[in-house]
């Protein structure tokens, strides 16, 4: 009794050792945490900073060129009602020219932004994403991310032959590239994409398709026309149509071989008939023609197969 009564209290022992060893380690893992968190947290705060800064450059330049174009404009139109309020017809004449050759290269300057295309902007694309992977840091996985890229469909791509070309009862593929403002590819997935595939010449002529989101802003299209001719292929992002479609989509029929016999003539076809009809409307004389039997027989008269060896 006196040697199990030692090996429990040993155990006791043991136990409290090994509790309070747990305890150290996973004081030293959560302040290991907290702080691979906090750098985290603070590299974030410092890309948000990064942005703010990258935005503000960007908004000012367009800011400034806008304000050049506009003096540009309005000197040029003051000048241009100037001149016609004020100048001589000699005045006009000779100033024409070069007035017109100035309104027209500030009508066809490009600016970015467009002036048409501007639009107020929330900064609504920047924003956190809490559960999004983010790495690890000091060892230790953390999460949160910031997403500052937002979807531009008028610049999303299309990749593949599948799109223009496809075969009757063959499995076709093409890829839709998802990017943003910059045209840099997206880096999730997630995006409401729409692909309809529709025969341009056969009502209720629809092919089933199936797209695939790859995470990566990429996604896989994989389709099976069953009948050939043209095809309306529709590729829409958050129900608007990407550049370009729909597309036009040619099917081949499929190639079949011939499981049969070959015949060179009617006569051969029909077993040896004499009032065989001839699907030619001329007449050969069998001097090697392609259309002629091999010398056995011949369309001498439109119409009517002759075996000149064997019906004499």
């Amino acid at each position: 009794m006196e040697e199990v009564l030692q090996k429990v209290e040993t155990s006791q022992e043991n136990l409290k050792v090994r509790v309070e060893a747990t305890a150290s380690e996973i004081r030293a893992f959560a302040r290991g945490y907290a702080s691979a968190v906090e750098a985290h947290c603070l590299s974030l705060l410092r890309r948000l900073e990064e942005l703010q800064v990258q935005r503000r450059n960007v908004l000012h330049l367009q800011s400034v060129q806008l304000q050049q174009g506009l003096l540009d404009v309005r000197g040029s139109v003051a000048f241009a009602e100037r001149l016609l309020s004020c100048g001589s017809d000699a005045e006009i004449l000779s100033a024409k020219g070069v007035t017109l050759r100035r309104l027209a290269s500030l009508a066809e300057r490009g600016y970015n932004p467009c002036p048409a295309a501007v639009a107020p902007d929330d900064s609504s694309s920047i924003c956190f994403l809490p559960r999004e992977p983010a790495g690890e840091v000091e060892g230790y996985p953390v999460v949160g991310v910031i997403n500052w890229r937002t979807l531009d469909v008028s610049r999303c791509t299309i990749e593949g032959e599948g799109l223009r070309r496809g075969s009757e009862g063959q499995p076709g593929r093409f890829s839709l590239v998802c990017r943003d403002s910059a045209g840099e590819q997206m880096a999730r997935g997630g995006e409401q994409v729409l692909v309809s595939i529709v025969h341009k010449e056969k009502k209720n002529c629809a092919v089933e398709t199936v797209v695939v989101d790859n995470a990566d802003g990429t996604y896989s299209v994989s389709y099976k026309p069953e009948e050939p001719g043209p095809y309306s292929v529709w590729v829409c992002v958050k129900a608007q149509h990407v550049k370009g479609s729909p597309f036009l989509l040619n099917v081949k029929k499929k190639f079949r071989h011939h499981g049969g016999t070959f015949h060179c003539c009617s006569f051969c076809s029909s077993g040896g008939a004499k009032e065989a009809i001839c699907g030619c409307a001329g007449t050969m004389s069998g001097t090697g023609d392609k259309s002629a039997h091999t010398g056995s027989c011949h369309c001498v008269t439109p119409g009517l197969w002759y075996l000149t060896k064997m019906w004499k």
